[in-house]
């Protein structure tokens, strides 16, 4: 049996997730910035009462994060696998935006790293030493194509600070690959494609539940050498 943390997991990719690793009878800790409002989460929790652990985890927040470590470790003494899949696409009207050049501002562009980047930055260093007693354990930073420096065209002139959010995780990801295989643990970023979600749209080609189903497969098999490696949700290799 696994035990999975997944950040994000209220809705879209991470409640997916959650799903998915649940029915194949793993041990999910499924932490959201706002377990109260978290519906589906509870849904799952009434079913699972004896494998799922609704954390409450704000990325951003390093006092939450502390909080959320130290519910997680008076329930395991090791991780065998941490997703970092809490995001976001734009920041709010109060951050500022941060979709195309002229509509940028300091705090919106911060906030799109504070959490897209720091927040796995941040839970990757406090969670790492349950990752280390784990099993074979592995990091996963959900990135983007839209981080991809050599994937960019004209065409995507947008996105600022998303994109560079994301170009930063995946710098994290390859760094933090070397830094901790000294200890087996094994770190990859991976895209997980267009998908059916809020941000991605009913026009994305791809339901949730393939991206969600292809990323486990991918997470599964992941090897050593694949480790500090940007992968998408098939487990094909996406230039930097």
């Amino acid at each position: 049996m696994l035990r999975v943390l997944i950040t994000g997991a209220n809705r879209g990719i991470g409640l997916e997730f959650v799903r998915q690793y649940l029915a194949r009878g793993e041990w999910v800790f499924a932490a959201c910035r706002a377990p109260d409002g978290a519906t589906a989460l509870h849904q799952l929790g009434a079913q699972y009462r004896d494998r799922l652990q609704i954390v409450p985890l704000d990325v951003a927040d390093e006092a939450s994060i502390e909080a959320s470590f130290a519910l997680v470790s008076s329930h395991v003494t090791a991780l065998d696998v941490l997703i970092n899949n809490a995001g976001i696409g734009r920041a709010t009207a109060n951050w500022g935006e941060s979709e195309a050049m002229g509509e940028m501002t300091f705090d919106g562009v911060l906030t799109m790293f504070r959490v897209n980047t720091l927040g796995a930055v941040m839970v990757t260093q406090r969670f790492r030493e349950l990752l280390a007693a784990g099993t074979n354990p592995k990091v996963f930073n959900m990135s983007s194509w839209l981080g991809s420096i050599s994937e960019r065209t004209p065409s995507f002139d947008s996105n600022y600070g998303y994109a560079m959010s994301k170009a930063a995780l995946d710098m994290f990801s390859r760094v933090a690959a070397f830094g901790l295989a000294k200890e087996g643990i094994h770190v990859a970023a991976i895209s997980p494609g267009w998908l059916k979600t809020d941000m991605g749209g009913e026009s994305a080609p791809n339901t949730v539940e393939e991206g969600v189903q292809g990323m486990i497969k991918v997470f599964d098999g992941l090897t050593a050498a694949q480790a500090g490696h940007f992968l998408d949700w098939r487990g094909h290799e996406i230039r930097w």
